[in-house]
Order: structure tokens, then C-alpha cells, then sequence
């Protein structure tokens, strides 16, 4: 015991000669299964991590044609064209188309329609008219396209000359009206009761007719006409027909919350809008009078 302790040198080649044998042994099975049995291998002792031993995913046998299935061949429904009717006389309902709003398509835009001494409403393509009577079957930038009874019937957009259809629709340009003349110089300021057209707008929407005017798919500004009281929207310096286009310097398609431009203009004392009338921009300074 004590020679084995006192020498610990001769310990050292002792363990080492026992590693190489066991080392040896190892490899010398590992030979003898190769040269035996070459398809088959010993075991694997060492560790795999688990990400490299699982399981892959099932590759996905669908045949390449299942996508076709899918495809419809024939066009999906509401996508088929709807041809465009070839014989539209003037209807004889008693409908009076007020505006259209064009959208991105044509079964998009909107039309609004009075019907007879009724409020005007707005519709869309598909919505019944006239009571049922018919059904709004296409929206133009002039005119609409109703279904009535399985024939189609026009509804004209009226002109600024007050015709419709039928009414210099030869293909030539009807003759415009003149002018009015503009106020001069020495001729009153135009002006408005400011209680009668800002602060019940209700009541200004029944003595003024608005009417769309959309240019390249957005809204440039209102055409208005007198629906009573002509004579007060004489003095605003207005004339029948006029496109307003800005307020206060403020385009009308930039104007997103009418309540807070009417509140605003109750508290001024004039309102500078611009106009277009026959082609040339107008700015109006209306004074606003209690």
C-alpha cells in the first residue's frame, strides 16, 4: 500500500494503458460488424439533439390539379357583364332625377331620384323606384337606366336649360341661354340672411337645389338653382346654374364636416366663395346680414 502510494508515476501509465485498450476494443467491434454485415450498423450511443431526430412533416401528396377545382371556369356569380340595353325610351314615370355621384364603377355611383312631390332619396343600382314600379338597372354620368316590366326606360338628368330628354338630344349643342349680367360696381353688395341660410340649413336645403358635379371620379363642386325665394338668391349674387367650387378658400372636396363649416360661418360677417358660371371662375364676397 504504501509502495503504490509513494509512486504515483507508475499509476499514470497504468490508466492510460487501460483507456487505449478499451478504446481499442470498441473499435475493433465496431470493424468486425462492418466486415460482416456491411447494411447493418451498431447503434448510435451518442447523444442527438431532439430538433435532429424529429419526425418530418408528411409531404403533401395533393394531386396538382385540386387548385383547378377551384377556378371558376364559367365566372364567379355577379361578376357576368350586364349588356347594355339597346332600346331605352323615356320613362313615363313621374320621377325627377336631382343628381348622380359617380363611383370607381358603374354599379357603384348613385342617383338621387324624387318621386313625384316627395323628398328626393338617394339609390343604388338594384334598388326599386317608383314605388316598385321599377328598379334601378344602370347610373350614367347624364341620365339613368331603369327596368320596368322586363323593357328598359331613360331618365334624363335635366339641363341647365331646364330641357330633358328628347329636347335638343339630336346630337348637336342646344343653344345656351346668355348671361346674366354680373352685378355692377355701383349695385348693392351681395348679401344673405344670415338666420335664413345658416342657421336652419334644413331650411336653406328646401329653397336651394344642390346639385353633384364630379369631374375624374371626385367631387368638384355643387351646381345650385333656386327652388324658391329666387329673388334671395339673386341677392346672394348667385345665378341659376352656378358651380360653387370653394369656400373661404377651402375646395369643396377637401370640406369633410358641413357642420363645423356652417357653425364657422355663423360667427363672420361675409363668406368669400368661387363660382364657375359659363366656363369662368367667379369669386363672390357675400356679405352676412343679421
Amino acid at each position: 500500500m504504501l509502495a503504490i502510494a509513494g509512486n504515483p508515476s507508475s499509476t499514470l501509465p497504468r490508466a492510460l494503458s487501460l483507456l487505449l485498450l478499451v478504446a481499442a476494443g470498441v473499435m475493433a467491434a465496431q470493424l468486425t460488424w462492418q466486415v460482416l454485415d456491411p447494411d447493418v450498423r451498431p447503434p448510435v450511443t451518442a447523444d442527438i439533439p431532439a430538433a435532429e431526430v424529429a419526425p418530418a412533416e408528411p409531404v403533401s401528396r395533393e394531386s396538382p390539379l385540386a387548385g383547378v377545382a377551384e377556378v371558376p371556369l364559367f365566372g364567379a356569380l355577379g361578376e357576368r357583364a350586364t349588356p347594355e340595353p339597346v332600346v331605352a325610351p323615356d320613362t313615363r314615370l313621374r320621377l325627377r332625377l336631382i343628381g348622380l355621384v359617380a363611383g370607381d364603377a358603374p354599379e357603384q355611383g348613385k342617383a338621387i331620384i324624387a318621386e313625384r312631390d316627395s323628398p328626393e332619396q338617394l339609390y343604388g343600382v338594384g334598388d326599386p323606384v317608383a314605388g316598385g314600379q321599377a328598379r334601378l338597372h344602370r347610373i350614367h354620368r347624364d341620365r339613368v337606366i331603369l327596368e320596368r316590366d322586363g323593357a328598359y326606360e331613360t331618365l334624363w338628368l335635366p339641363r341647365a336649360d331646364g330641357t330633358t330628354s328628347g329636347q335638343s338630344r339630336n346630337g348637336t349643342a342646344p343653344t345656351r341661354p346668355a348671361p346674366e349680367a354680373a352685378p355692377s360696381a355701383s349695385a348693392d353688395e351681395p348679401r344673405i340672411q344670415r338666420s335664413e341660410w345658416l342657421e336652419d340649413p334644413e331650411r336653406l336645403l328646401e329653397s336651394v337645389r344642390a346639385r353633384p358635379v364630379i369631374q375624374g371620379g371626385a367631387l368638384h363642386g355643387l351646381e345650385v338653382r333656386p327652388t324658391r325665394n329666387a329673388r334671395q338668391f339673386q341677392q346672394a349674387g348667385l345665378r341659376p346654374g352656378d358651380v360653387i367650387t370653394s369656400v373661404n378658400g377651402m375646395p369643396l372636396s377637401a370640406i369633410e364636416d358641413t357642420d363645423r363649416l356652417f357653425a364657422d360661418l355663423a360667427g363672420q360677417s361675409q363668406v368669400s366663395i368661387v363660382v364657375e358660371r359659363e366656363g369662368q371662375a367667379l369669386p363672390l364676397s357675400i356679405q352676412l346680414i343679421d
